[in-house]
């Protein structure tokens, strides 16, 4: 297929290659716009990231990778009660269930429980 044969395809199916070509021309033209009235940016972003030390944030990584792998039966059983003690308080706030004395000796047993077994 020569250039004698592509002229007329285009013009004969003008409905969808006008508007194709535009849409193109439109997106390639404003990416290069883009890319010229942004180098300035680009380029500050570009040495701001290159001087970036990630070596703490790599070590804070590995030990909280540690930590988590590392969970004994004590350490779940502090998340357990600190997660029934944020239930009690959701309940004790809430005005659809009234709290009783009981609940009420309960909250704050697992508030102090929970301040003294507090997990960093």
């Amino acid at each position: 297929m020569d250039s004698k044969d592509f002229i007329p395809w285009f013009f004969g199916l003008w409905f969808i290659t006008f508007p194709l070509t535009i849409f193109i021309t439109y997106t390639v033209v404003t990416e290069l716009l883009d890319i010229i009235f942004n180098t300035g940016n680009i380029n500050r972003l570009l040495k701001h990231s290159d001087n970036l030390n990630s070596d703490p944030l790599e070590k804070q990584y590995t030990l909280d990778k540690g930590r988590q792998t590392n969970l004994d039966q004590s350490n779940l059983m502090e998340l357990e009660r600190q997660i029934k003690y944020i239930r009690q308080v959701k309940n004790k706030n809430s005005w659809t269930n009234r709290t009783s004395f009981e609940e009420k000796e309960k909250i704050t047993a697992a508030k102090e429980i929970s301040d003294v077994f507090k997990i960093k």
